[in-house]
């Protein structure tokens, strides 16, 4: 990660694809027991500038649930 932002890492992943539902994107923080951060996923792909596209950090775990 170092410097990769939510939605560069999702850019490089080639985004979303298939049955995935970027709207329940999660992403979880391990460091100091944050958990789950709370953010706004299509925001932070819409708007690279926007709170919500968080700086990534080893030890970050991006979920993303099946469309239903």
């Amino acid at each position: 990660s170092g410097s990769e932002r939510l939605s560069d890492l999702l850019a490089r992943a080639g985004g979303v694809v298939g049955t995935g539902e970027l709207s329940a994107l999660q992403v979880y923080r391990r460091e100091n027991a944050i958990g789950l951060i709370g953010l706004d996923p299509v925001r932070a792909i819409r708007d690279g500038a926007a709170t919500d596209n968080v700086l990534l950090i080893d030890g970050d775990s991006i979920v993303v649930p099946e469309r239903v």
